[in-house]
């Protein structure tokens, strides 16, 4: 019982009352990336400190040349004290991986206290750019 409860709470904190809004940038679609493919994080400003723990933010001047804007997400966890940048980070590169990208470049980093919460709302506005020179799918 104890590991369903476990399993439960996990699942629970991963889909969090979110909002993930994504865009593809252009007419090229191009295939999903696997599971496990990589997803770097770049941002022009520091990562709020929580933020930290959860993965590494590289400068923007370390994206790779050839990069291309593919899309736009945002990725918002409500202040329900379940949510937490971990989440952030992970439906983020879930989003940017289904539209084939390599990379996110935070352009926005949103926390903000609602009225009458103790909780903090997390998240990230971005582009989706891909750096591996692959063709796009046919339509």
């Amino acid at each position: 019982m104890r590991g369903r409860v476990a399993i439960w709470i996990v699942a629970l904190a991963v889909t969090a009352c979110s909002q993930v809004r994504s865009e593809r940038a252009g007419a090229e679609v191009f295939p999903a990336r696997a599971e496990n493919h990589p997803i770097t994080l770049y941002a022009s400003d520091q990562p709020p400190i929580e933020a930290k723990q959860f993965g590494e933010v590289l400068p923007v001047d370390q994206i790779p040349e050839g990069r291309k804007e593919i899309g736009r997400i945002e990725v918002i966890i409500d202040a329900s004290g379940i949510g937490t940048w971990e989440t952030v980070f992970f439906k983020a590169r879930k989003s940017a991986r289904a539209m084939g990208g390599d990379g996110i470049v935070i352009t926005q980093w949103v926390e903000s206290l609602p009225a009458l919460s103790p909780f903090t709302s997390k998240g990230v506005r971005a582009q989706v750019i891909r750096v591996a020179d692959v063709a796009p799918a046919a339509k």
